[in-house]
């Protein structure tokens, strides 16, 4: 390919990528192999980040995908699209939430990010401007944030726009557990909701 050609080719994906949820996942994660599941999943995604869908719960087994696209790649393209975003990150413990929060810190670390939302960026390791931990992420001169809480955690005094759980129960044990899951939805309703 001329290289002009492939000049402008870049530009176009970087930009479409901007605004299109599936071309970003594709940038962002050029090796990911996307199936028609997937496909089907991420344009359902992509309707709850424009805010078409105020709630979604998604329910598949493991190792389809959830995670990598609702949970590592979401958070990051609606903080592109918009920088003032407060997000939180749930998940059964806080090391769960906290692992989740270091693999969206990567993506936006990445250089694909930077190339998408060049505008959107977080504090580097160690920097003095802005938070950056494992529980915490603050956006560079906007207002936006990402938070990583395990359940039972809290959120007091902190505003959230988007929420998002992955892996509520650590196992079937948990799921199953009446004291757990009343424990759990009372959580859910006094911190998430």
């Amino acid at each position: 390919m001329h290289p002009l050609k492939s000049v402008k080719k870049e530009l176009w994906t970087r930009a479409l990528a901007r605004r299109d949820f599936e071309t970003f996942v594709r940038y962002l994660l050029p090796g990911y192999q996307l199936t028609e599941f997937h496909k089907a999943y991420i344009s359902v995604v992509a309707k709850f980040a424009q805010g078409e869908i105020k709630n979604l719960i998604v329910s598949v087994p493991p190792q389809h995908g959830k995670t990598e696209i609702s949970t590592r790649a979401l958070p990051p393209f609606i903080l592109g699209q918009d920088p003032n975003k407060k997000i939180a990150i749930a998940s059964y413990s806080s090391t769960q939430a906290t692992k989740f929060h270091r693999a969206i810190q990567r993506n936006m670390d990445s250089q694909p990010y930077r190339n998408v939302f060049p505008g959107t960026r977080i504090p580097a390791h160690g920097a003095k401007d802005g938070v950056r931990n494992t529980e915490e992420t603050e956006i560079l001169g906007h207002d936006g944030s990402i938070r990583a809480v395990g359940r039972g955690g809290a959120l007091t005094g902190n505003t959230l726009d988007v929420g998002i759980i992955d892996d509520l129960y650590k196992d079937a044990m948990e799921a199953h557990s009446p004291v757990i899951r009343e424990a759990t939805i009372e959580w859910y309703d006094t911190v998430m909701d």
